[in-house]
């Protein structure tokens, strides 16, 4: 991926508010159930610099993000 392509994606990222993200999804896993479907995404650049991880809960527009990363 040249640095194009780079600076592409993380305005997509941040367009799609990703910097917003919390860190954690669920924020509490008292008394939860999990089917298994889990995620980490981890952005270091210069325009954005974000960890979120989580299960069973999402944060917005995650699956837009998801299909933006596996298109790569």
């Amino acid at each position: 991926m040249n640095s194009d392509d780079q600076t592409k994606l993380i305005n997509q990222l941040v367009e799609l508010g990703v910097g917003e993200w919390k860190s954690e999804y669920p924020a509490s896993d008292v008394s939860l159930i999990c089917d298994g479907l889990s995620f980490t995404l981890y952005v270091k650049s210069d325009t954005l610099n974000m960890y979120s991880s989580g299960g069973c809960d999402f944060p917005p527009n995650y699956e837009k993000v998801r299909q933006i990363l596996e298109d790569l």
